[in-house]
């Protein structure tokens, strides 16, 4: 991820300040999380910056089309690796129109919009071929899988119950606070720029205005309940991972140019930085502003810093305070080791089947432990779990009747340890089934059981 960032970085802003720009991504605590986790977010992350990487080389060499194939290539292995990332689709074309706009001024609009769609358009065939081929082959999947992922994003659609009050986000969501950071930075920029006579690369701009309208529909998705993108910290503020980097590092490190002294200190600062913040415990800090839109503030007249005093020290003087405020951002997950021990004695179980998981949505623990249960699972397992014991034909897909003999269904609780129970209410909905076995897992306020099922499905 940090090579194809530091790529793009250096097409337009020179070495150092891809040296110096790659560090403060390379240091952020959410970033680190994500590459560090087996899941969707690392994947979505790294073939995003892959493709910007690919749309910038297909510019700088003479047979375009190749490379923008391979950004199709890897833009539609980010969409197959997790469907919302394909609202990213617009920003890689019109990071492309804007390259085009500069390198090849001859030719007309409707190329430059052509151009990269249409050889981004066979890569994304080819990558299709590829993967349906081999999920075939070896899996004996559909070929056309995407339509298996489409049924689980509409049945996942109609539960948008993930979403986190606005007042929340605002003053507790800590993995926002570089995204806000940028968000206040990059307008103000942008009209001061217009008064002052100030200008930057047409390229420059492109990331600002990205930002500010990828991060505002995000934002409106989110208050209107349509989404849930900036309510997980995860995937979907990774959305805006890249682009929030590359524009913050126009402001710090493109304006004014950037020395090596200046971007080694900026190294060292964000090392720091990420070593202070992996030795804290990750509680609030006490001389900052705990609300995440205050610290997301800060941060942003702190990025402005350099565009409006372009002078040393004003820029080493930023740089120290913005590691200083993004050290102080809490940033832990919670260890809980039943979540991990549940999941692990689930896959001794089933091996390599995947589970079918159901559970309560007003039990003790279903909101908070029992849905990382499912989530430890993968999308795939999130997509076909349920919520309503005991009745297990609601929220979920594929109805209960589309399983397959010998598939397994969980059954969660912290309050049923007599098996029998489940399964005299999931007799009611299969032909046949066997107990594989029962466990409880410990917790300090209550445990968490479990008890597993090898069905034969009852057909319509």
């Amino acid at each position: 991820t940090i090579l194809p960032f530091w790529y793009v970085m250096r097409a337009h802003a020179g070495r150092q300040a891809a040296f110096a720009a790659s560090c403060l991504l390379a240091t952020d605590i959410f970033f680190v999380r994500a590459i560090g986790w087996q899941y969707v977010d690392g994947a979505v992350i790294a073939l995003q910056a892959a493709t910007l990487a690919f749309i910038t080389a297909a510019i700088r060499c003479e047979t375009p089309r190749r490379y923008f194939a391979l950004a199709g290539f890897t833009a539609a292995s980010m969409v197959f690796t997790h469907l919302a990332a394909a609202c990213m689709g617009p920003l890689f074309i019109g990071y492309a129109y804007v390259l085009l706009a500069r390198a090849k001024p001859d030719i007309s609009a409707a190329q430059r919009i052509r151009l990269p769609i249409t050889a981004m358009l066979w890569g994304g065939l080819i990558c299709q071929i590829v993967y349906g081929t081999y999920l075939a082959v070896v899996y004996d999947y559909p070929f056309l899988f995407i339509f298996e992922q489409l049924h689980v994003a509409a049945h996942e659609a109609a539960f948008m119950t993930a979403s986190l009050p606005l007042l929340f986000l605002a003053t507790s969501a800590s993995w926002l606070t570089i995204h806000g950071a940028a968000l206040v930075a990059c307008p103000i920029a942008m009209v001061i720029s217009l008064y002052r006579g100030k200008s930057f690369l047409d390229v420059d701009v492109f990331w600002f205005a990205s930002v500010s309208v990828l991060f505002g529909a995000l934002l409106v998705f989110e208050v209107l309940h349509l989404s849930y993108f900036l309510s997980r910290e995860g995937l979907y503020a990774s959305f805006l991972l890249i682009p929030s980097y590359l524009a913050i590092g126009a402001l710090l490190f493109g304006f004014g140019g950037t020395d090596w002294r200046l971007a080694i200190l900026s190294a060292v600062a964000f090392m720091v930085s990420i070593a202070y913040r992996l030795l804290y415990d990750g509680a609030p800090p006490a001389f900052l502003p705990n609300p995440v839109i205050g610290m997301a503030a800060i941060g942003g007249i702190l990025v402005l810093v350099p565009f409006l005093l372009p002078n040393p020290r004003a820029r080493v003087a930023a740089l120290l305070g913005l590691a200083l405020v993004l050290s102080q951002s809490p940033w832990k997950f919670i260890d809980d080791t039943s979540i991990r021990a549940t999941s692990r004695l689930i896959r001794q179980m089933t091996g390599d089947r995947m589970p079918r998981i159901f559970f309560a949505a007003d039990d003790k623990l279903g909101t908070g432990p029992l849905r990382s249960i499912v989530a430890s699972f993968t999308e795939r397992a999130w997509g076909r779990h349920g919520e309503f014991y005991p009745d297990f034909s609601k929220n979920a897909w594929p109805p209960i009747f589309d399983f397959q003999d010998q598939d397994v269904v969980v059954v969660l609780s912290s309050s049923i340890p007599d098996v029998s129970v489940p399964r005299e209410a999931l007799s009611r909905y299969v032909a046949e089934l066997s107990v594989l076995g029962s466990f409880k897992v410990n917790r300090p306020d209550v445990p968490i059981w479990a008890h597993v099922f090898q069905i034969r499905p009852r057909k319509p």
